[in-house]
């Protein structure tokens, strides 16, 4: 679940995302990083072992050194969230907007 305090970050984070406000990076697939006024955050998708069940998870590191961190699993309602959350960062991340302008020229 989005623990309740982050919700609005998260809401505020898919937009800033989709407006190219901030900027992501990709890691090693399916992971994302993302560098902004000294807060580094990292979302990546992943199984989880025993049950195969698919995990978005967030970890966000402050400047002063904390940290926060919370996954969502498929079957939480919250997992549609950061979904939309995961697919902008790829696209975001990968700059495919700009590289598909031209596609239909």
């Amino acid at each position: 679940m989005i623990p309740p305090q982050l919700r609005s970050f998260v809401f505020q984070l898919i937009d800033a995302t989709n407006s190219g406000a901030v900027q992501w990076t990709p890691g090693e697939w399916p992971a994302f990083f993302c560098s902004h006024k000294d807060f580094t955050i990292h979302l990546a998708s992943r199984p989880r072992e025993y049950d195969e069940t698919t995990l978005l998870l967030m970890r966000i590191e402050s400047p002063d050194g904390s940290l926060a961190f919370f996954e969502v699993s498929q079957y939480e309602e919250d997992f549609v969230t950061m979904n939309a959350l995961f697919d902008s960062v790829s696209v975001n991340a990968s700059n495919m907007a700009q590289k598909l302008q031209n596609f239909f020229d």
